[in-house]
């Protein structure tokens, strides 16, 4: 580390020591009230909400009852903070060192690591920026770790009379018998206008029930990705194979038939009647491509229709270029269809086509891609884990937030089968 010469060092204390000075009734305003963990800062948050198991309450209260975290900050001088962690490491090393030998060598390690005192002390020197409080752990009454040794080696040498600390307990036994009584929780209706049921879909059969948090356990208390999203009492599918649908009804996707177009596993895919449209231009002009009638020549008809960036053109071109054969060059195209929402149109439907499964596509006719409409019966909504355990699943639905989708388990529960358009 670089000497300073004597007036610099004297003139650098001075600043120190100002920025370093305390109010009588002990607030500190030297140091940011937060520790470089934004989840242990939350320990103390009075003021966001938390949706947990049928009830509201604020971060800090939801800490201390399901997680059996309760915290707060004491004002310590920098030689309790340093005995403190120092005790509670020996206990990890006391079959090896004697307490003295261990604090040497504990506060030694820490000295000779300038770089981080350094970062401190000119976050302090400048005032730019306060440094991060440190905190202290304990979990069931033991000390755990801690946060903050170099901060308070620092302050100790500049006269600091006290530290702001985050000193967090946690009960673990607690914790675990909270988070064992959310089962004991209600169910309680969840509104469509929570989940943003879009009115345009129709009439639904009603609010889904379900217990806040039994899937992922934060706001808005359950997955986004699957809402518990009521079940329209019309849906529709998209198909290549309306009469067989209409002679045999849905197959799922692991019957030796697989006349059933969309769907995944045991279930099948339904949407709304917006959405099925887009489902079944966009089902056209990819069996367009498979048959070869879209083609490089005019490509420029997908690129207008569906809003399609340039960069998926260019692409597409280089692809093409290296194909050898008519039919490598139909893959070529159908490959880079695949994903088109994700990477390149805003417009394109968010469905993927498996590329590699194009070349059944080839004998399809277009003209034959008709909208279903079915009328549902009332389900039980699915939060979406342990989908594959068939025994779970039987009358449920699952929807599917990105797609707009429902997936129903049970397609024989469907009625009125029809060909709309």
């Amino acid at each position: 580390m670089k000497k300073l010469k004597y007036s610099k060092l004297n003139k650098w204390f001075n600043k120190v020591e100002k920025f370093c000075q305390h109010n009588i009734d002990g607030e500190r305003l030297d140091f940011n009230l937060k520790t470089d963990i934004p989840n242990y800062d939350s320990t103390l948050d009075e003021n966001t909400e938390v949706h947990a198991w049928g009830e509201t309450l604020n971060k800090k209260k939801y800490y201390e009852k399901y997680k059996g975290v309760k915290s707060h900050i004491e004002y310590l001088t920098p030689e309790k903070y340093i005995d403190i962690c120092v005790n509670g490491e020996y206990n990890k090393f006391r079959n090896i060192y004697s307490l003295d030998e261990f604090k040497k060598i504990y506060i030694h390690s820490r000295e000779i690591n300038q770089d981080n005192i350094k970062k401190y002390e000119n976050l302090w020197v400048s005032g730019i920026s306060n440094p991060p409080m440190g905190f202290i752990r304990y979990i069931d009454g033991k000390y755990e770790d801690q946060e903050g040794m170099h901060r308070a080696i620092l302050a100790k040498k500049l006269n600091v009379k006290s530290i702001p600390v985050l000193i967090i307990n946690q009960t673990v036994k607690k914790a675990s018998l909270n988070w064992f009584k959310k089962a004991q929780y209600e169910e309680e209706e969840i509104s469509p206008e929570e989940v943003q049921y879009d009115t345009k879909w129709g009439d639904h059969h009603g609010p889904v029930k379900m217990k806040r948090d039994f899937w992922n356990h934060g706001k808005p208390g359950y997955s986004d990705f699957h809402r518990p999203m009521p079940l329209p009492k019309k849906l529709y599918h998209v198909t290549p194979f309306p009469n067989e649908i209409l002679k045999e009804g849905f197959l799922i996707q692991t019957d030796t038939k697989k006349q059933t177009f969309g769907g995944a596993h045991k279930a099948v895919s339904f949407t709304t009647l917006s959405n099925a449209r887009l489902y079944q231009d966009a089902l056209k002009d990819f069996i367009r491509v498979a048959n070869g009638k879209i083609n490089l020549n005019n490509l420029s008809y997908l690129v207008k229709k569906w809003d399609i960036r340039e960069n998926w053109v260019n692409d597409t071109i280089k692809h093409v270029a290296i194909a050898e054969t008519p039919e490598d060059k139909r893959k070529a195209i159908a490959s880079q269809m695949a994903y088109l929402h994700i990477y390149s149109s805003r417009n394109f439907p968010m469905f993927a086509f498996a590329s590699n499964t194009y070349k059944k596509f080839e004998n399809f006719d277009e003209n034959n891609v008709k909208i279903i409409e079915v009328e549902t019966s009332p389900l039980k909504w699915h939060h979406g884990a342990n989908i594959w355990d068939d025994t779970n699943m039987k009358e449920n639905y699952v929807y599917v937030k990105g797609e707009n989708e429902w997936r129903i388990y049970g397609p024989e529960s469907l009625k009125n089968i029809r060909i709309i358009e």
